[in-house]
């Protein structure tokens, strides 16, 4: 197990994954203190979703798994608030929260998706397919990247790929993060793309999603 590490939390109602760019406004001083701390350090910050409480001005109460999201660009905008662009690196666990003032800090440790049980080359095969499809069902709300070419085969990134672009509610995506396995996430993200691809079909209504979001995800 990694050595816990001491890391500030930024309590969303959003899921972040690896690899998937995170575009915030932020105008609560404490997250603006948060935000040149990490600056100043060259560190990131925890994006957890909010379990109970408040995003803005209040409590939050965190689930125990997030990303860590290292900032890529920011500018200061009107008002002293801050445009940022992060994007998501590493999943962490939360062992204990050990501060609230002036912003939410945990001990956590990194917690990447472990490799065994290896999935089966069908089941890889098999998320693939499905999501090609789903995307195909999307019709023109997303571009058409996800060219058999373009999957990857790594199980977990393609997991985690599938993850970011199904669009599910955030339990289900908190789910998803919280997968032990690479086989696990698989697993989870190919029964939810084919059933919501068969949604998808049969009534085509969806929430629009934007090419450049598909465009910056990144595995690095």
């Amino acid at each position: 197990m990694d050595k816990p590490f001491r890391l500030p939390l930024f309590p969303l109602h959003t899921v972040l994954f690896p690899g998937q760019p995170l575009p915030l406004r932020v105008f609560e001083p404490r997250y603006r203190r948060l935000v040149e701390r990490c600056l100043e350090q060259n560190t990131g910050f925890g994006v957890v979703l909010i379990h109970e409480g408040r995003e803005v001005y209040g409590p939050a109460i965190p689930c125990t798994v997030g990303t860590i999201a290292r900032i890529v660009r920011h500018q200061q905008v009107e008002n002293g608030q801050m445009q940022l662009g992060a994007v998501g690196q590493r999943r962490f666990r939360i062992f204990d929260l050990v501060d609230i003032e002036p912003y939410l800090e945990a001990m956590a440790v990194l917690w990447p998706w472990a490799p065994e049980p290896t999935p089966s080359h069908r089941l890889i095969d098999t998320v693939g397919a499905r999501l090609r499809r789903y995307v195909a069902a999307l019709a023109n709300t997303v571009p058409s990247v996800l060219s058999p070419e373009a999957l990857p085969r790594d199980a977990a990134t393609l997991g985690i790929l599938a993850a970011v672009v199904l669009q599910i509610s955030l339990s289900e995506k908190q789910s998803l993060l919280e997968t032990d396995t690479a086989a696990a996430l698989l697993s989870q993200a190919s029964a939810l793309l084919r059933r919501h691809t068969r949604i998808a079909e049969h009534m085509n209504v969806f929430q629009p999603i934007g090419p450049r979001e598909f465009e910056r995800i990144s595995w690095n």
